[in-house]
């Protein structure tokens, strides 16, 4: 990723205008380009007592955290000349702790190493090691654990088609359809689907699907979005995921259902050609539109050598599983596997009926916690726990749509501890502005987890995969 320095020179100049800076007249504004392509800013708020004063790199970076959380590739700080200002000491350390690998900071002379600012930096490494057993104390990932992370082969179960569009790609594909939308700049388009998804409601977040879907009304659009979802994924290193989509959705511009599926079909099959990663489909009917029978036949007939299963999704409120019976009576006949989204937005009640309706996973099931009491699990919890259903949990996604506040008391942990099947993925990754490596860091640092646990997730979403077994054994071969 190579950055706009003259852009960020410019971002950080007019962040610095927005500085308060009444007692040294020094405005300073910064502004960085993070690993997953966007900006964040910030700039310098003076105080009365002079030691609370904070610069424009501490909140920076505080913007960082609070917006997304992900690794700094460049920054530029400066006055509202345009000039470049050197960080202080501490913001040199604070930098430093928030820097990719190869991140650069902009000075007078051009750009250097964030790490070159501070030779022999303090880090993590001075601790006491906190991770010397799977029991870890929760607490910020050091360097060392983040990049084993990043390595680490991993497994993408619950991974939405139309929820991880490359902004840049939508950007065409909407020009090319006639569709409006929102901003036409990558960078703010990519903020404003992370702005609209982060509502705290469910029936909110599902609403910025309406730009993605219709960007995805033709087979070439559907198989360059499904090239590029492979793409995206591998170069997160993970080996094997499920892109799972609605293809009743993607008729608007002629296409048939298995046109549909096939356009998807020759993109995961061009990606994984190109990666090595393996990739199959997920084909979703949805709650609201009452054709998951037609999409359940789809998957009986394998119309496409890359359809591994079948998911039901869309809003919980009103539309329980029990109402597509057909499809899931039609789908167990026929010994297909199926996954639903329960246990989201609804409670128990939403997870017994997909355990009735033959499901294998449960798209979220995190509303399970509330069978977790202190005497012990109830009926519910104890039947997923004993039939090894699995729970693809997706941490961001649920703090967006209201299931916690925080990720200190998002469920995950509970489950966890209580031993139940769970597993992590994205979710949609445009919406939450995430990737596994993220998601994977995120419980680390808040549940306690060490790398030998990350593992174990992998190894056991991969077991719940619902592809061929002789293709999980060779990926097991990758996780091992």
């Amino acid at each position: 990723m190579e950055p706009d320095w003259t852009s960020l020179i410019e971002q950080a100049r007019q962040a610095a205008r927005r500085a308060y800076a009444r007692y040294s007249e020094l405005q300073v504004g910064a502004a960085a380009l993070t690993d997953q392509g966007r900006v964040v800013t910030g700039c310098n708020v003076e105080n009365a007592s002079y030691g609370l004063t904070l610069c424009a790199e501490c909140i920076l970076v505080g913007n960082l955290r609070l917006s997304g959380g992900e690794r700094l590739v460049a920054v530029a700080v400066a006055g509202p000349d345009g000039q470049p200002i050197p960080p202080c000491g501490r913001c040199r350390q604070v930098l430093v702790e928030h820097a990719a690998e190869n991140g650069q900071l902009l000075t007078a002379d051009g750009p250097i190493m964030i790490t070159a600012l501070l030779p022999g930096s303090f880090g993590e490494g001075f601790l006491p090691d906190r991770r010397a057993s799977s029991q870890a104390v929760a607490g910020p990932v050091g360097a060392d654990l983040r990049a084993a992370i990043q390595a680490m082969p991993k497994v993408a179960l619950h991974d939405h088609l139309d929820g991880g569009l490359r902004p840049q790609t939508m950007i065409e594909l909407a020009a090319a359809a006639g569709h409006d939308l929102p901003t036409t700049d990558p960078a703010e388009l990519a903020t404003w689907f992370f702005a609209a998804a982060d509502s705290g409601s469910l029936p909110r977040y599902l609403e910025t699907f309406d730009h993605t879907v219709a960007c995805l009304q033709t087979a070439e659009a559907l198989t360059r979005v499904a090239y590029e979802w492979v793409l995206d994924l591998a170069a997160d290193n993970v080996v094997y995921g499920e892109a799972r989509w609605a293809p009743t959705q993607h008729e608007a511009g002629g296409l048939t259902l298995v046109d549909a599926v096939r356009a998807v079909g020759e993109g995961l099959r061009r990606g994984s050609a190109e990666t090595g990663m393996v990739a199959g489909q997920l084909l979703t009917g949805m709650r609201q539109d009452h054709r998951s029978d037609e999409v359940a036949q789809l998957v009986v007939d394998r119309v496409d050598d890359t359809i591994v299963g079948f998911d039901l999704a869309g809003p919980e409120a009103g539309f329980p599983p029990s109402g597509h019976a057909a499809a899931f009576d039609l789908l167990r006949s026929h010994g297909c596997p199926v996954t639903i989204h329960a246990g989201e937005a609804a409670g128990l009640e939403s997870i017994e009926d997909a355990l009735e309706r033959g499901a294998r996973r449960l798209g979220h099931g995190v509303r399970l916690v509330d069978d977790l009491a202190a005497e012990g699990p109830g009926e519910v919890a104890t039947r997923v726990a004993a039939e090894g259903i699995v729970l693809e949990v997706c941490p961001s996604s649920n703090l967006q749509t209201g299931i916690a506040e925080t990720m200190a008391e998002h469920p995950f942990g509970q489950l966890w501890q209580a031993g139940l099947p769970v597993t992590v993925s994205c979710d949609n990754r445009l919406m939450s502005r995430t990737t596994m490596t993220r998601e994977l860091t995120l419980v680390a640092e808040t549940f306690g987890l060490g790398l030998a646990d990350l593992q174990e997730l992998q190894q056991r979403a991969l077991a719940a995969g619902f592809g061929p077994e002789s293709v999980k054994v060779a990926v097991a071969e990758r996780l091992a």
